[in-house]
């Protein structure tokens, strides 16, 4: 595991198949020496979280509005692939607008489940990406194939680390038809306490796919939410949309975890998706 740190957490993050080890920055101030993990607590969804002795700060208070008027269901794509190290089925994927792009759509997904955490031997690079995809598909929930690609390069893209989350992103060209099931993202940030909702399927098999949560906190490198349920499971979340109050995408769900029996989510930005994207576009084909 690596440790990701952004303001208030302190997040060892196994994203995709699934651990997330959080603990929270006590509110105090404290010395450096005071500043280590405590002990992880077993956590049956994708995480294992750790808390400190204080509860962190919760945000400022945003007046909620009514969830996005869109139909979630025709916004939760499986992603399959092929690639020259072996199959993989792993996450999720999400059409997103591209005015620039043929057919004015691509698919967004993960870097990382492209690795051990998806079932690869081992990690792909965002170089080495293109030319390993050799077939790849979505699947709605209702069994509908959409074959999707070539990979696009992002050439600055990693999976997570120390610190960052942001280059988190693997990007593939998509079919025309695709063009009225996808999701626009957002033009910033989102607000700290601001409503947001996950829009995936759960391996539970619950058949609600609209998951509230409140956002925790909102930077370039990161954003992070509580939601309103402590009881979801959201192993196999990875690269499903989070989404504001207008239906716009304002982050890529990565994983989460409990602490002190609050569950948070934690995401890369829309800021990130954005630089990505148009990285991704405007690369020279390979």
């Amino acid at each position: 595991m690596r440790p990701i740190k952004v303001p208030g957490f302190e997040l060892a993050l196994w994203a995709g198949a699934a651990l997330l080890a959080l603990s929270a920055s006590s509110c105090k101030k404290s010395s450096p020496a005071a500043e280590g993990e405590g002990e992880p607590a077993t956590a049956s969804s994708s995480a294992a979280v750790t808390a400190r002795e204080e509860t962190p700060p919760e945000p400022e208070a945003v007046k909620d509005g009514p969830p996005p008027s869109i139909a979630a269901r025709s916004f939760v794509f499986l992603p399959n692939f092929v690639t020259t190290r072996g199959p993989l089925n792993a996450g999720k994927a999400v059409p997103v607008r591209a005015p620039t792009a043929p057919n004015g759509v691509v698919v967004l997904s993960c870097l990382h489940i492209f690795g051990p955490m998806g079932g690869l031997p081992e990690q792909l690079t965002a170089s080495a990406l293109p030319g390993a995809v050799q077939q790849a598909f979505l699947l709605d929930l209702d069994g509908k194939k959409f074959d999707i690609g070539p990979a696009l390069l992002v050439a600055d893209a990693k999976p997570f680390e120390q610190q960052d989350a942001s280059g988190d992103v693997s990007v593939f060209r998509a079919p025309a038809e695709l063009a009225s099931r996808a999701l626009e993202l957002a033009a910033g940030l989102p607000k700290k306490g601001e409503q947001v909702w996950l829009v995936s399927s759960l391996v539970s098999g619950s058949a609600e796919l609209m998951h509230p949560a409140r956002v925790y906190y909102a930077a370039d490198k990161a954003l992070s939410y509580k939601f309103d349920s402590a009881d979801l499971e959201l192993r196999a979340t990875s690269g499903a949309p989070v989404v504001n109050g207008k239906g716009q995408i304002v982050a890529l769900n990565l994983g989460g975890g409990n602490n002190q029996g609050e569950l948070f989510g934690f995401g890369i930005p829309v800021t990130s998706l954005r630089h990505a994207l148009s990285e991704a576009l405007s690369a020279p084909p390979k």
